[in-house]
């Protein structure tokens, strides 16, 4: 018997300009948006360096379905309980060249400490 691949739910935050603050200063809110079936791939960690000994980051790589067309620069993504920001604005690939249901690598990274 073959094993399904699936995927899992996800939330994608996207920022809105909500104004400005009392200093002149752009606000942001972030509209949150699930995406079902989505493929979570890595992770891989780094440390930040030595002017952060504290510091680490880790990269995921999310397989979005074909269903989902919308830009994702300046995005966040949540997911298992941490939000990680997307890296650039990643595109789909050809439909003829992808026979599967995802279509778009998504780079995403969390930095904390």
């Amino acid at each position: 018997m073959r094993a399904m691949i699936s995927g899992e739910t996800v939330t994608v935050l996207s920022p809105v300009s909500a104004g400005e603050d009392e200093y002149g200063q752009a606000v942001r809110e972030w509209l949150e948006a699930p995406v079902d079936d989505v493929l979570v791939c890595g992770p891989s960690t780094e440390d930040i360096g030595s002017g952060r000994p504290d510091g680490d980051a880790v990269s995921l790589t999310l397989h979005f379905p074909k269903a989902f067309a919308a830009s994702l620069r300046g995005c966040r993504v949540a997911l298992r309980g941490k939000t990680f920001d997307v890296l650039g604005d990643p595109v789909a690939l050809t439909a003829a060249n992808v026979p599967g249901r995802w279509d778009r690598a998504v780079p995403v990274r969390l930095v904390e400490g």
